[in-house]
């Protein structure tokens, strides 16, 4: 929260964050966009593992609805889900979505026609 209130001082008109994976990152944290736009970051998961790579880089996915693609047959249909009830949840925080796709627009195109 520190980075947004600086780049707030410095009259920044719009912020991107890095990986969401829950909106209680910005909520706990007490953002308030109050006429800055912020565009949500969101990666699509197609392995497991990106899990693991994830929580290594500081992103919390337990206790998130991203924990339950590891359980999942289908990784990748899960985090789609996990990303539109994510989105649908911070619409009153969120001015729109930036999708970190790693090379599969498709996906991307699929998720950005469903917000």
């Amino acid at each position: 929260m520190e980075f947004f209130k600086k780049k707030k001082e410095a009259k920044a008109s719009f912020f991107i964050t890095q990986v969401l994976t829950s909106p209680a990152s910005l909520v706990d944290g007490g953002f308030s966009a109050n006429g800055v736009g912020l565009l949500a970051g969101f990666m699509p998961i197609k392995k497991r593992s990106t899990l693991q790579f994830l929580e290594k880089l500081g992103v919390p996915v337990k206790g998130t609805r991203f924990e339950r693609i590891s359980e999942s047959e289908d990784p990748l249909e899960e985090s789609i889900r996990a990303i539109m009830e994510t989105v649908d949840e911070m619409k009153h925080l969120i001015t729109g979505v930036h999708i970190m796709p790693m090379g599969d627009y498709a996906t991307a195109k699929r998720i950005l026609e469903c917000i």
